[in-house]
């Protein structure tokens, strides 16, 4: 409760309303995100800086494999990509699920009370129809940055761009979609 009420702090401190959303919609993420990412830091969940960035270095590397090859890599293929035994790949990959499992802050958030599990559905589909009407550059974007958990700078190297575009692409995505989400 204390980690919700300072991301409500938060949201209250930094909300405009002079650009036209609802005070809900702004705060609302904003306070499942502090949530989040109080359980991921400071949550049963420990994982070492070695395996944070072992993972991180699995995740660049399985990235540059699907984007060079158009495929997933078989475990043996990323551990070669990564420099890592295969164990260790493996070690990073469960660690990286433990620490960014999404789904299971959903089912907490459905479980509390917090979103109701309808609510939650036609959120991820509203949100998956509007990525659809982006221009592709701008989805592109929008999927390495929030699903596959890249930075800016990794989307700009994986794509072929400089770092501003995607800070540029990304923010347009992100206006167009809340255009199409704040209704």
């Amino acid at each position: 409760m204390q980690i919700g009420y300072i991301g409500l702090l938060k949201a209250a401190e930094r909300f405009e309303p002079e650009r036209g959303f609802r005070f809900s919609t702004y705060a609302v993420p904003l306070i499942a995100g502090e949530i989040r990412s109080q359980m991921r830091d400071g949550g049963r969940v420990k994982v070492s800086r070695e395996l944070k960035s072992d993972a991180a270095r699995v995740r660049r590397a399985e990235n540059d494999f699907c984007l060079a090859h158009g495929r997933s890599p078989k475990l043996t293929e990323l551990a070669a990509a990564s420099g890592l035994t295969a164990e260790r790949v493996l070690e990073a990959l469960q660690a990286y699920e433990a620490m960014h499992d999404i789904q299971s802050d959903e089912v907490l958030a459905v479980q509390s009370g917090a979103i109701d599990e309808e609510e939650l559905s036609v959120t991820r589909l509203d949100l998956a129809a509007a990525l659809e009407k982006l221009p592709p550059r701008q989805r592109q974007v929008m999927v390495l940055r929030y699903y596959r958990d890249m930075t800016q700078q990794q989307v700009a190297e994986a794509v072929g761009i400089s770092q501003v575009q995607v800070c540029r692409l990304e923010k347009r995505a992100l206006a167009a979609l809340a255009a199409r989400l704040v209704r």
